[in-house]
């Protein structure tokens, strides 16, 4: 039986602490658990973790952003720092690849798809998104 972490931000002050609000430290750390589990429940709390970093720096785990009433996980709200999450995010899934024995031969190098990337995260709306998304998908 897997069990899985409490990632939820409703999970607590710990669960804000260890996946939202995460210092670098720990981040390595769940890295590590992911390297030595090779699971993909651990290489998603790695990622929440990793993905969070950029939406909520400069806040803290016990109130957050609330107090500023906006939302940081929207990728149009920042697009540049949603770039440089998704190009981080390409970067610790290629290596992931790796430590789980898969073959990245393949795959498709970010520089090919950074354009959807700015695209999608300059969008405003899930509409705006989806469009971009079924643009990219039939070319």
């Amino acid at each position: 039986m897997t069990i899985r972490p409490r990632t939820r931000f409703r999970g607590g002050l710990a669960a804000s602490r260890d996946y939202h609000f995460t210092s670098q430290s720990r981040r390595d750390e769940l890295w590590a658990a992911f390297e030595s589990s090779k699971s993909f429940e651990a290489l998603g709390a790695f990622l929440h973790a990793q993905q969070d970093s950029f939406a909520h720096a400069g806040y803290g785990p016990s109130i957050g952003h609330i107090a500023n009433g906006h939302g940081p996980d929207k990728t149009s709200n920042d697009p540049d720092k949603a770039g440089q999450m998704a190009a981080t995010t390409y970067v610790k899934l290629v290596a992931a690849a790796g430590i789980m024995g898969l073959d990245t031969d393949g795959r498709v190098p970010f520089s090919a798809i950074s354009k959807l990337v700015q695209e999608f995260n300059d969008a405003r709306s899930v509409d705006e998104k989806a469009d971009i998304i079924s643009e990219w998908s039939c070319s």
